[in-house]
């Protein structure tokens, strides 16, 4: 992507992660309410900032970026003998990148406490010759973040996904213990319910840095920016799609949750099942 130039001295790598952290805010010329509590606990958002020459010509572009995704990280763990007591394991993935992009044609993208497989997809990607990063462009680093993101949401969908296809087949085999499982079930729906939540601010997130992509001057003639536009409508398309499915699978959960609940309500009638 480029290098760092004189931005930031090497010997910087050698401090502490919130020196670190200091530094790069400094040299980026980040605000400071993006390491203070309100971004570091958001579940996204996107800051755009620009420092301009005194005839008025634009010298450096800014960007700071998070997304929150959870994922699950296996079943539903039992303890014998105990059906009360469960957890449903999950990890949340914190994912942060600042972008620089100067006149002079150098572009940085950094990363924050990423993943290491979404570590080892990028710079597969950045060593292949289908990256489509382009250096004359300040938005072409997003788009390339957008796809490895995009990917990170499909997994977890996909994950969550499994786990309410086990609970289903479960209920289908009759072994279901009605308050252990009912209290399953709600737990993995809360999940859900995050899942689909961090899904709509992405979106959001990503839609922010196409309108941002759209004003933005384009200083290589090759270089389109309408191409980056529709690659983040697409990713975005993406992202709806996942949406989507997050939602029906939080509605089969509660389809579930009816049909655990529904020999117990029959028999406070009166009725034998």
């Amino acid at each position: 992507m480029g290098a760092y130039s004189n931005m930031v001295s090497t010997s910087f790598l050698d401090e502490s992660p919130q020196k670190i952290l200091e530094s790069v805010h400094a040299n980026f010329q980040l605000p400071a309410i993006l390491s203070e509590k309100p971004c570091q606990e958001a579940s996204g958002y996107f800051w755009a900032g620009e420092k301009r020459r005194n005839d008025g010509q634009l010298e450096s572009h800014v960007t700071d970026f998070k997304f929150l995704i959870k994922q699950t990280a296996g079943s539903s763990q039992r303890h014998p003998g105990d059906l009360d007591k469960f957890q449903t394991s999950y990890i949340w993935e914190k994912l942060r990148f600042s972008t620089c992009w100067s006149s002079s044609g150098t572009s940085v993208l950094l990363c924050y406490d990423i993943g290491q497989k979404m570590q080892a997809r990028m710079r597969h990607s950045l060593m292949g010759s289908g990256s489509g990063l382009h250096r004359d462009y300040s938005f072409s680093p997003h788009t390339f973040v957008a796809l490895h993101v995009v990917e990170c949401f499909d997994e977890a969908v996909w994950a969550w996904r499994g786990r309410v296809r086990e609970l289903e087949i479960e209920r289908q085999r009759q072994v279901l213990h009605s308050s252990h499982e009912s209290r399953n079930m709600h737990e993995t729906t809360r999940h859900l319910i995050h899942c689909s939540e961090m899904l709509v601010t992405a979106m959001s997130t990503i839609q922010q840095m196409g309108k941002k992509a759209v004003a933005f001057p384009v200083f290589n003639h090759s270089t389109d920016n309408s191409t980056i536009q529709n690659d983040l409508d697409f990713h975005t398309s993406l992202l709806m799609s996942y949406l989507n499915r997050s939602k029906a699978l939080e509605a089969r959960m509660q389809n579930e949750i009816s049909l655990v609940r529904l020999p117990v309500a029959v028999l406070m009638h009166g009725r034998v099942v």
